[in-house]
């Protein structure tokens, strides 16, 4: 359209915006989580949810229709909580169970200075819980300030680990 089209244009707004509905329901009666940062399931495992808590927790939630809540890892020693920093993310090796490799994306201490740390850990049970001294650091990154430090982890289609970090 030629500009002065464009200038004179006046734009219709509704009166009153629309209003939506929405209720808020207990998905896990009797099951609680304390700062839930993520909720993923395995490679070909629909039947457990994996829940991501922000204090170092990933908790697994087994028969969905009568829920149970079982502890996968607990590093909560290592996590550090202040400010934006988090255990903020969780990826399933592609080829999982199979391989047998999670990776987490955490902010941890070093001295004084926050680290964000992407660390690899492996089940050695089946995929029952994961086995806290199997962690390897696969990626740290200082952090000049305790927050926006961002951790969110997901495999792409190409295989390659994407991770997220804030400013």
């Amino acid at each position: 359209l030629p500009l002065e089209r464009v200038a004179n244009t006046t734009l219709q707004m509704p009166s009153a915006p629309p209003v939506f509905g929405y209720q808020f329901a207990n998905a896990f009666t009797g099951v609680t989580f304390v700062n839930p940062m993520a909720i993923l399931c395995a490679p070909e495992d629909t039947n457990r949810l994996f829940i991501v808590e922000r204090a170092g927790r990933v908790a697994v939630i087994t028969n969905l229709a009568a829920p149970n809540r079982i502890v996968f890892l607990d590093i909560s020693s290592k996590v550090q909580t202040t400010n934006d920093c988090a255990l903020s993310g969780m990826a399933f090796h592609p080829g999982y169970p199979a391989n047998p490799r999670v990776y987490l994306s955490y902010t941890a201490n070093d001295g004084a200075q926050p680290v964000t740390r992407v660390v690899e850990y492996q089940t050695r049970d089946n995929g029952q819980t994961l086995d806290a001294a199997s962690g390897l650091v696969v990626l740290q990154t200082y952090q000049p300030q305790g927050n926006h430090n961002g951790g969110h982890i997901a495999f792409g289609p190409d295989g390659f680990l994407y991770i997220g970090r804030g400013d």
